[in-house]
């Protein structure tokens, strides 16, 4: 019986101390596969968020994480925009795009054909599904030279901008 104990004690304390291994892509952006790391958080959450939501205009919880991940380093927010969640790309995208980054077209040329789909949530309207590339788009439509802004209105027409139904 002593013996059937220790090995169950021994075989609980090897499987908690063992750390699982992250993606390739954790390790090159120094994380592990944490649950309570914001990078994973927002991907496990699954929508974007503005600051603000809902009836009682409570400030977000994944906004919040947000604002974790604009302090970042722009080499981490570059490397994010090639993470497997689209939430979280279009967040990484958006820190870079707050801070000015000269690095914001290439990244939305990157992801012209990204056409992975997502949920938002702004003030009191409900979850609206938009797609990584329009909504990058919609992003720097503004910031955009006149022969860009015309290469592109075409592939994103201003009519189907803002709202997608699916």
């Amino acid at each position: 019986m002593k013996l059937y104990i220790s090995i169950l004690l021994l075989l609980a304390v090897l499987f908690s101390c063992h750390q699982k291994e992250g993606s390739p892509l954790d390790k090159q952006i120094g994380l592990l596969t944490y649950p309570s790391h914001p990078v994973n958080q927002i991907a496990a959450y699954g929508r974007v968020d503005d600051g603000y939501i809902g009836i009682g205009n409570s400030e977000s919880q994944q906004y919040k994480r947000y604002k974790i991940l604009t302090t970042y380093s722009e080499s981490t927010l570059l490397t994010l925009t090639k993470h497997e969640s689209p939430v979280v790309r279009v967040y990484a995208f958006d820190a870079l795009l707050e801070r000015n980054s000269h690095h914001v077209l290439s990244v939305f040329k990157d992801h012209i054909n990204d056409s992975a789909s997502f949920n938002t949530l702004s003030g009191c309207i409900g979850s609206t599904r938009r797609r990584v590339n329009r909504y990058l788009y919609s992003r720097i439509r503004d910031i955009l030279s006149k022969k860009e802004q015309i290469e592109y209105s075409a592939q994103f027409p201003e009519s189907e901008d803002l709202f997608e139904s699916f």
